[in-house]
């Protein structure tokens, strides 16, 4: 793992002398790949240089502190925000309509808010923060230049602990888009029929070899798609495709392996397909008339009725990808009236949402034109189904 510290030149604390940015260059750099920065333009260079996946911000009330969190959200980047007793009740109350609350309104909060984890060194000030409540991804590491109970190389071992903690947390913000792949590869691969998968992937144009795919990469694509209700498909894809999979596996099927809550907990529970989640009551009216007029089969409802429960769940945000393979799978490997579907879908007015989800699964599946009820559209509203699929972690 990369770790970029970011610790401003004239921030004082009583806990972030030279010292500690010592531990920082030599205990912590024992254990990880691990740079300092003291101001925003040095912060910029070795961030383009080292590439990092964490930026720790060692600050509060400090404007430029905020300018690097922007920073690093712009760039996909996870923030761990350390305290360092600056939330401590006195020392909020301290210049707190001079200077603090100015702060808190336009910035601190909002920092706080935003981090992907918030580290406290006291049990008073952790005890805050979960009070106030800001961030529920809020945790404790002592510092041993100023607790005897904790070692300088213990310190370390537990910063660590918390970089890998939040790196798993935040497991699909933090894949490359070769990583998206191979995880799309390793679905496709469990969800067509062995046999006739060879030629469809050999289509594909990926150049990369999916046996050359190291530990970390593995442990980001296992615990996402366990997330996402998929993980069996992946461990069976990777069977098929002959990618050992890491040791962590079975902590990570187990759900045994430390993590933070998630922001946008899943659906991982089938898709309903018996029943409209939706409460509207002209898509319900229209589906009865559907039922009386058109006399479809089984299958061909249940289409109709995934496809606006997915539509549903999107507004929601609890969109998980179990949705969109189950709904690949019913699409590609069902015997259905395609005309039949057509007219649902018009009646159900998601003929145009029903063309534009066609052309995701083609983009994440492989779906093939010949098998599509209507042909796909790719536009810019498709575009908005795209990013907000990778808002919500899809």
């Amino acid at each position: 793992m990369k770790i970029l510290h970011y610790i401003p030149e004239h921030f004082h604390s009583i806990d972030m002398g030279d010292d500690y940015k010592s531990v920082l260059r030599d205990s912590v750099s024992r254990l990880a790949d691990n740079e300092i920065a003291e101001n925003y333009s040095d912060f910029k260079q070795k961030a383009e240089k080292l590439k990092p996946e964490i930026i720790h911000i060692h600050a509060c009330w400090n404007l430029s502190a905020y300018r690097v969190q922007h920073w690093a959200s712009r760039h996909g980047k996870v923030v761990v925000l350390s305290l360092h007793k600056k939330m401590h009740r006195w020392h909020v109350s301290n210049y707190l309509f001079l200077h603090k609350l100015p702060l808190l309104i336009i910035y601190q909060r909002k920092a706080i808010k935003e981090a992907d984890a918030v580290l406290s060194t006291t049990t008073t000030e952790l005890r805050r923060m979960e009070k106030i409540g800001w961030n529920p991804r809020n945790t404790i590491i002592k510092n041993a230049l100023l607790c005897g109970t904790i070692t300088r190389e213990e310190m370390a071992r537990q910063l660590c602990c918390l970089y890998q903690k939040v790196i798993d947390s935040n497991s699909f913000r933090l894949m490359t888009p070769a990583d998206r792949e191979l995880e799309n590869k390793m679905l496709r691969e469990s969800i067509y029929p062995h046999q006739n998968n060879a030629d469809i992937l050999h289509n594909q144009a990926d150049e990369m070899q999916p046996n050359h795919a190291d530990d970390a990469q593995l442990r980001k694509i296992l615990i996402h798609s366990r997330n996402e209700g998929v993980l069996g498909n992946i461990e069976e894809g990777a069977h098929h495709l002959g990618i050992a999979l890491p040791a962590i596996s079975d902590s990570i099927r187990e759900n045994t392996i430390d993590l933070f809550p998630n922001r946008l907990p899943k659906n991982t529970e089938p898709i309903e397909r018996e029943k409209l989640i939706v409460k509207s009551r002209r898509k319900k009216t229209a589906l009865s008339n559907i039922m009386a007029d058109e006399k479809p089969t089984e299958t061909e409802r249940q289409i109709c009725l995934m496809l606006v429960n997915i539509e549903q769940e999107m507004r929601h945000k609890t969109l998980s990808r179990k949705h969109l393979t189950e709904l690949f799978q019913a699409i590609r490997f069902t015997e259905y009236d395609e005309d039949m579907v057509l007219r649902m879908f018009k009646q159900l007015r998601i003929r145009k949402f029903a063309a534009r989800m066609l052309q995701i699964m083609k983009e994440m599946y492989g779906l093939e034109v010949g098998f599509m009820p209507i042909s796909p559209i790719n536009d810019k509203k498709t575009e908005n189904i795209r990013k907000q699929l990778l808002h919500i972690n899809i």
